[in-house]
């Protein structure tokens, strides 16, 4: 089923790979500086929203650079991710999958998958327990890619399928487990 699945998380990657892409590109597309030491070009964020749960739906605040980013609980790890609905697969940078206890050989590494950044292999995975807010899911199938060749983990469509509504209110996206 993987290697079904791997051609369609090119338009997921080619959104990471995209947001790297405009933080290096020099200013293009991106507002001037207007006081001084302060830049206005979109960053990369590293810090991420908890996400808040009420009742049982978890809402995720967006950014400022416009994508909807968490921390999810990975076996035992905290880990960054960004909300992909253009990626089927939980796709994890293998130093994060390293902190959750995931370590693939080399040999492992079998699934070619397109990136904008031209074609890498992937290793396939899968994390035993995954939790977002006050939901956890087990037995989820995921791609473990080279650190250069993913700029931040994505949450992709097989996590976000386990949610019985996935919707937008305002700025934030709500993942309801009570719809489904």
């Amino acid at each position: 089923m993987l290697k079904q699945l791997a051609a369609t998380l090119f338009i997921g990657f080619v959104i990471a790979a995209g947001v790297s892409f405009f933080e290096s590109n020099n200013g293009q597309l991106s507002q001037p500086d207007t006081e001084e030491g302060v830049s206005r070009r979109p960053v990369m964020m590293s810090a991420t929203a908890s996400p808040v749960s009420t009742g049982r739906a978890i809402e995720i605040s967006k950014g400022r650079d416009g994508h909807f980013r968490t921390t999810v609980k990975l076996n035992y790890a905290d880990v960054p991710v960004m909300i992909d609905t253009g990626a089927s697969l939980l796709a994890l940078r293998e130093s994060d999958a390293r902190k959750a206890g995931i370590y693939p050989r080399r040999d492992d590494y079998t699934y070619s998958v397109s990136t904008a950044n031209g074609t890498v292999m992937a290793a396939g995975a899968e994390v035993r327990e995954l939790t977002i807010g006050t939901v956890r899911i087990r037995n989820v199938e995921a791609f473990i890619l080279p650190d250069e060749a993913l700029a931040t983990n994505l949450l992709g469509m097989n996590v976000l399928s386990q949610f019985g509504e996935v919707s937008f209110r305002g700025d934030r996206l709500v993942l309801d487990s009570r719809a489904g």
